[in-house]
């Protein structure tokens, strides 16, 4: 994957629910990070809370958290 593509949220795994993990949020984040990823799709995930890790995602120019339920956006990222 290169830095200028999207990371594939469709092969992520979810809890029984449905629901992205703290785990892998993390894990994913991780990822991103080693790669570059600048645009990072985790819509339909319901996601609840968005992980303070994100701002360590410095090359990101989109992410997309559509259709989640989230409540509170991280300061690092606000």
């Amino acid at each position: 994957m290169t830095n200028q593509e999207e990371y594939d949220h469709k092969n992520v795994s979810t809890d029984t629910q449905g629901r992205l993990t703290r785990a892998e949020f993390l894990k994913i984040i991780t990822q991103a990070i080693h790669q570059g990823i600048t645009e990072l799709n985790l819509s339909n995930k319901r996601i609840t809370k968005i992980p303070d890790e994100i701002a360590h995602l410095t090359n990101l120019r989109s992410l997309n958290l559509a259709n989640n339920q989230i409540t509170e956006i991280p300061p690092g990222i606000s």
